[in-house]
């Protein structure tokens, strides 16, 4: 029969301890949030056919793309001008995303392709988001 002392019981919990940490605890979310980029740049300013800037286009879409979306879960708002940045925290409904996209104002400022390309790449990295909106003016590539 094996004598166990005190050494034992300590080795024990130290390898208890080292397969805890190796199994990467993780966090069930019901949902992954969606982000919203909005370009609001001087070029956004200019009129359409109908006599719409191209930013109040850009909001219309965004918010019918919105309405389909599922009413649970956060959505971060962003503008690109004149640097890319979130307009607030996160927020708990859709219809919050909605009213602050709708008062997001449009900057003389130009955008700055690489700071909005690396942004966008920042947010479809990782998983983060189940969906990320982009609406501007001319497609941005992202690497």
């Amino acid at each position: 029969r094996p004598r166990l002392d005190w050494m034992f019981f300590a080795e024990l919990l130290i390898l208890c301890l080292a397969v805890l940490a190796m199994a990467a605890p993780y966090v069930i979310r019901r949902s992954n949030p969606i982000a919203v980029v909005i370009d609001n740049s001087a070029a956004m300013q200019a009129k359409l056919t109908d006599s719409r800037t191209r930013y109040e286009d850009a909001q219309a879409k965004l918010a019918a793309m919105l309405a389909d979306e599922d009413a649970s879960g956060k959505v971060s708002v962003y503008a690109t001008a004149p640097t890319p940045h979130r307009i607030a925290p996160p927020f708990a409904s859709i219809a919050e995303a909605r009213h602050a996209l709708a008062h997001v104002a449009v900057s003389d400022a130009p955008d700055d392709r690489g700071s909005v390309s690396a942004m966008l790449g920042d947010l479809c990295a990782g998983g983060r988001f189940r969906e990320v909106l982009f609406a501007a003016s001319r497609p941005v590539a992202v690497s």
